[in-house]
């Protein structure tokens, strides 16, 4: 199922691009996944994070970066809360994107 998620993805590079939720759950769906709802495919999503796929998000949907300061972005704006179990996934994402683009962020984008 997360080979799946991450195939749809790959047409929403880059913020910007994004893919609503409603609709990637809709696209996962019609691919014959049995995703309830909107909670069940955060729960995917959130399980393909911990397996270190760098996906990101914002209040307009899904989508994957493309550098490694548009990660760190997400990363931070979506996944720094106290929560333990939202830092677990920050620390996993940081540093998995850290690896993705080569450990580089520069200074202006």
């Amino acid at each position: 199922m997360i080979s799946d998620l991450l195939l749809i993805l790959q047409w929403h590079r880059g913020e910007g691009n994004e893919i609503s939720a409603e609709c990637l759950l809709a696209t996962m769906c019609s691919r014959g996944h049995d995703l309830p709802g909107l909670p069940s495919l955060r729960a995917l999503v959130r399980d393909a994070r911990l397996q270190r796929h760098v996906i990101c998000s914002n209040d307009k949907g899904y989508f994957l970066p493309t550098t490694l300061n548009e990660a760190m972005n997400s990363i931070n704006r979506r996944l720094r809360d106290p929560a333990g179990d939202q830092m677990h996934t920050a620390r996993i994402l940081r540093q998995a994107a850290r690896e993705q683009f080569g450990g580089q962020l520069r200074l202006m984008e």
